[in-house]
């Protein structure tokens, strides 16, 4: 998993708690990359999953199945 540079300083300006929440939101993400909503549009290609008031925009690259 690979984070931009942003996200990774954005979560750890974060409060413990929605830290937590965020990260837990990732491992879910990561364990069904389909579980968010595909974006339209320009951000086509991008997946939305939402976590509290925050929302996780992110991209599946390659799928690996062990």
């Amino acid at each position: 998993m690979l984070y931009a540079k942003e996200a990774k300083t954005t979560i750890d300006k974060l409060l413990p708690k929605k830290k937590r929440q965020i990260k837990d939101a990732i491992e879910r993400i990561a364990e069904c990359p389909e579980i968010g909503k595909r974006l339209r549009h320009e951000l086509k290609g991008l997946l939305s999953y939402r976590s509290g008031t925050h929302r996780i925009i992110y991209r599946v690259y390659q799928k690996y199945w062990f």
